[in-house]
């Protein structure tokens, strides 16, 4: 199945910005930049042509401010303002935002915009055809500069490795590497099948199939199409025990 592809405005007076912030959504598949301006006006005129799914915008410029332009947007096209001040952010928030990001763009930042776009336009669609599609994140490979779209129910559970996350995940033979926390997965989280147990794993309760509790320290958790167990300490185990049993 081809990717969806969205298309995204740039809005930034500064042109090494608005280059920097094109080159590294060039990495990921699921956007195509499809104009560039540099003031407000120059927006106006490109949204009579187009409609962008996608707004990237600059919260201040000589000529105006970007949230001038709120009033102009279609009604589907989602706004992420960039600035160079962290102190806009609860402005932006308080302006319908869907993020904002700070000057100079990092890369894992955007990667998370990003995945908020994609749980918030397919959250739209889920309204009209609810039997066909479910949460979404995003996964980068920087090393040949591809994404991959990952449905959350398709995730079995996730490891904490330090300052970033493995994740085994239905359809891959390996695990997936995330740049995000333990504590970052569970604010993104929100569905009541994922759970943590212990210091180091969360994991889906609805693809969870049998618990082989080897002894009162360790115990093997089997999950659906996964021939290998997912292997816990006690603590974990203690948790599990207790979910399952108020479940």
């Amino acid at each position: 199945m081809p990717t969806t592809r969205y298309k995204a405005l740039l809005v930034d007076d500064e042109a090494g910005a608005s280059q920097r912030l094109a080159l590294l959504l060039s990495e990921h598949q699921i956007i195509t930049v499809a104009g560039s301006v540099r003031s407000v006006g120059e927006a106006r005129s490109f949204l009579e042509v187009q409609q962008p799914d996608l707004i990237f915008l600059d919260m201040e410029m000589p000529s105006q401010l970007g949230m001038e332009l709120l009033p102009d947007l279609p009604e589907k096209t989602q706004v992420v303002f960039v600035t160079a001040y962290a102190e806009y952010a609860v402005q932006a928030f308080e302006a319908g935002a869907l993020d904002y990001l700070v000057k100079p763009v990092d890369p894992e930042r955007l990667e998370r915009t990003l995945e908020r776009f994609l749980a918030r336009r397919v959250g739209r669609k889920r309204s009209s055809q609810p039997e066909n599609e479910e949460e979404v994140l995003l996964h980068s490979y920087p090393e040949n500069q591809e994404s991959q779209i990952i449905r959350l129910k398709s995730v079995h559970w996730i490891e904490g490795m330090q300052n970033y996350t493995r994740a085994k995940v239905k359809g891959q033979e390996t695990m997936v590497i995330f740049r995000r926390r333990l504590a970052d997965w569970e604010a993104l989280l929100s569905d009541e099948s994922f759970h943590r147990i212990g210091r180091s794993h969360i994991i889906n309760l609805s693809t969870l199939r049998r618990t082989k509790w080897i002894s009162r320290d360790v115990s093997e958790l089997f999950f659906e199409g996964i021939k290998e167990p997912l292997v816990v300490g006690r603590s974990a185990s203690t948790q599990l025990k207790a979910l399952l049993q108020n479940g």
